[in-house]
């Protein structure tokens, strides 16, 4: 089965809310929210990923979604109500009150989590789970769906390093710039990279025999042919299948994202997932923990 986690605040867009907190405090947000108990909350830019996720769990059993939030129960009351009464089937939450997440993650064997906290993706990462931070779309809510949209193949498209792939390669890349990058590349055909934080999902996925009829995977990065091989051959001794790939060679992502249509787009650059959204894709950051160590020091 595939567990999939998600924070309140990634269901529902809670921005108004969160300034709420800000101004307030968690006292006064708690009041706030009791106070509106019966208002329900609006959904936020994964609706349509999450209703897919539903009906494959109530069709085939083979996915399970769960909440995992860091708000306390009675703050988290109102979001509950809101998913009972839209008859959502989700059975099992998480209440932490600011406590960290990955104890819960662990315990709940979760092979991926969503969250609107970039601190949180970055901790869920390094306990092992396939994370990434969401943004929401201004009027996703509003945006009308087919009914028939959501029997379709959940729509993933992954960026290839920091995500599928470690962050190494990217490294190189970042310090000693394109060239140097090529080189490495090259040099190392033959030489799979290592795993990112995405690759072991992917693989259960795949393990499971359902790629083909209940997800579509697209493999879209800025890779060039010249450097694609490697890319490939790591997909391959990782028992990965996707459905299309796109080397980039540089070139801006965002056409090709609006031509795939995807329920999610992952990748760790700042600029590609803002393009993304820009443009009404929904989009998530991976938070490389590794990278973002090496930009501390």
């Amino acid at each position: 089965m595939l567990t999939v986690a998600v924070g309140l605040s990634t269901i529902f867009d809670m921005r108004e809310e969160e300034e709420i907190y800000n101004k307030l405090g968690g006292e006064g947000f708690k009041e706030y929210q009791l106070k509106n108990i019966d208002k329900p909350l609006k959904f936020g830019s994964i609706r349509t990923l999450m209703k897919k996720l539903l009906h494959l769990k109530q069709e085939t059993g083979i996915v399970d979604l769960i909440i995992i939030s860091k708000q306390s129960p009675i703050t988290g009351l109102r979001a509950i109500k809101t998913i009972n009464e839209a008859g959502w089937d989700i059975n099992t939450a998480v209440f932490l009150n600011g406590k960290d997440i990955c104890g819960s993650l662990i315990s709940f064997d979760v092979d991926l989590f969503l969250s609107r906290n970039s601190k949180d993706v970055s901790n869920a990462i390094e306990c092992g789970v396939a994370s990434a931070q969401i943004f929401h779309l201004d009027g996703g809510e509003d945006i009308a769906i087919n009914a028939d949209e959501y029997k379709k193949p959940v729509r993933m498209v992954f960026d290839g390093d920091s995500v599928l792939f470690d962050h190494t390669s990217e490294l190189i890349y970042k310090e000693k710039g394109l060239e140097a990058f090529t080189e490495n590349e090259i040099n190392n055909k033959r030489l799979p990279i290592g795993v990112g934080p995405f690759m072991k999902l992917l693989q259960k996925i795949h393990k499971h025999n359902i790629l083909n009829q209940y997800f579509e995977f697209s493999l879209v990065t800025a890779r060039s042919i010249q450097t694609l091989e490697r890319a490939l051959l790591t997909l391959e001794v990782n028992d990965v299948q996707i459905n299309n790939a796109f080397f980039m060679g540089g070139k801006d992502k965002t056409r090709v994202l609006k031509m795939i249509n995807p329920d999610i787009f992952f990748d760790d650059q700042d600029t590609h997932v803002h393009r993304a959204l820009n443009d009404g894709v929904v989009s998530a950051k991976v938070v490389n923990p590794g990278l973002e160590l090496n930009k501390k020091d």
